[in-house]
């Protein structure tokens, strides 16, 4: 609206207000007219922002107590922000000492920081006060009162603080990753990174917290370069001598991160031969590896998520090089008995607690199947009689495929490219059974 439209609205307003209240016995001067409608647009202007924040006020209460995915997530991300705060503090008070700065002299000062708070010494009444402060957040945690706790320790006795924030964040992180708190996983892991005095979980800070999390976020040169300095570390820990780590784990560790290398949406997608490589170099590791009893279930958690890698890369650049015609009799070969291999994975997986990488397994296998389909006359000659090279035969086992599918979601609830490839494939399915459906009806 311009101002002399405003002006000529206001204009208007004084006018009917002047001609408005002698009706009601009251007379006024120009200026005292003005000042009403002044006084009577301020009342209305508070009386709409008032309605607009109780409002407000009553969509926040019904959210916060719903159980809506948005309404966790928003509350998950309020908690987490509690604890950023918590960090920001505890970084500001170690590094004013820039000794402590560093882990490496933290540590020497460790046992001196547990003497200091638990013993008696001198600083017994600023240690009481301190005591003091912990009971009332026993009472009723605030962030206000927290951060005042921490602002009130010295460098030393925050640094206990460091691991004990480290600690949490570490059990924290899959929650984190599940409700796509990407930005808050991230600081978490360089907060982890920089204070932690638990070599694996930096290591992992590196190859899953910030890794990984810049990989589902889209950054992939950020994550390359987060997971390629998580894996020179573990290398670098496993040359050392009487290092007091199972190497066992920073062996896994290594192999995690090519793993997630090679499982880039983007580079699985446009250069499977640059995710086969990582694959194929994790898979090489991971074989080399020799678990104990307590160790196997992860192993084969581990070695089923290569594979499946594997997999879905080999898809692609078979996709990539059908795109330009140039498939060779021994590629249709390969593709379809990498096909033969699903039954093995998807029985593997199922055992899992998590069905997870089940569930990937047959939305996969559901695609390697539209592949078939689509180009079923050149896949003959390589199907055996499970298909009794018959296209129905496909479609049978791409709905056998959805419908173990559907019973999985039924039971487990998750959200990634799992739940988006399987509604992609069960629309896809869909348009196949309108055709045969449309063709019917014409015969």
């Amino acid at each position: 609206m311009k101002s002399d439209d405003a002006k000529g609205y206001f204009d208007l307003f004084v006018y009917l207000m002047a001609s408005v209240l002698p009706i009601f016995g009251i007379f006024t001067t120009e200026s005292q007219t003005v000042a009403i409608v002044l006084i009577v647009l301020a009342v209305l202007l508070l009386a709409f922002f008032g309605f607009k924040l109780f409002g407000w006020v009553k969509e926040r209460r019904i959210s916060n107590s719903s159980m809506s995915n948005n309404s966790v997530i928003n509350n998950i991300r309020r908690y987490c922000k509690s604890l950023l705060k918590y960090a920001a503090a505890n970084k500001k008070q170690l590094l004013k000492n820039k000794n402590i700065s560093k882990l490496s002299r933290l540590k020497a000062r460790e046992d001196l920081t547990i003497s200091q708070i638990k013993g008696e010494n001198r600083e017994s009444k600023r240690l009481a006060k301190i005591q003091i402060k912990l009971d009332k957040l026993r009472t009723k945690m605030t962030d206000a009162k927290a951060l005042s706790l921490i602002k009130s320790l010295k460098p030393n006795e925050n640094y206990l603080v460091s691991q004990l924030l480290s600690q949490t964040f570490v059990e924290l992180e899959r929650i984190l990753l599940n409700a796509e708190q990407f930005d808050v996983r991230i600081k978490f892991g360089q907060y982890i990174k920089q204070f932690s005095d638990i070599e694996v979980d930096r290591i992992k800070a590196d190859i899953d917290y910030m890794g990984w999390t810049y990989i589902m976020m889209g950054y992939s040169t950020k994550a390359e370069k987060a997971i390629i300095s998580g894996i020179k570390r573990a290398e670098y820990l496993i040359g050392k001598p009487n290092i007091d780590i199972d190497k066992y784990d920073l062996q896994a560790l290594i192999v995690r991160g090519y793993r997630h290398l090679g499982s880039v949406r983007k580079t699985y997608e446009k250069q499977p031969e640059e995710a086969l490589k990582y694959l194929n170099l994790a898979l090489e590791l991971h074989n080399k590896m020799k678990p104990s009893p307590k160790q196997m279930n992860s192993y084969i958690q581990m070695e089923t998520g290569i594979n499946y890698g594997l997999m879905i890369a080999e898809l692609y650049q078979f996709k990539i090089t059908n795109d330009k015609e140039n498939v060779t009799d021994e590629q249709y070969k390969s593709l379809y008995n990498r096909y033969l291999e699903f039954d093995k994975e998807i029985k593997i997986s199922s055992g899992f607690s998590n069905k997870h990488r089940h569930t990937k397994y047959l939305v996969l296998k559901t695609k390697y199947l539209e592949v078939f389909l689509e180009n079923s006359l050149y896949f003959k000659k390589h199907l055996t009689n499970k298909f009794n090279f018959d296209e129905m035969a496909i479609k049978d086992a791409i709905k056998e495929s959805l419908n173990n599918i559907k019973d999985v979601f039924k039971e487990n609830i998750f959200m990634d490219e799992a739940l988006e490839y399987y509604l992609e494939e069960r629309v896809k399915f869909l348009n196949y059974e309108l055709i045969a459906t449309i063709k019917g009806a014409i015969i």
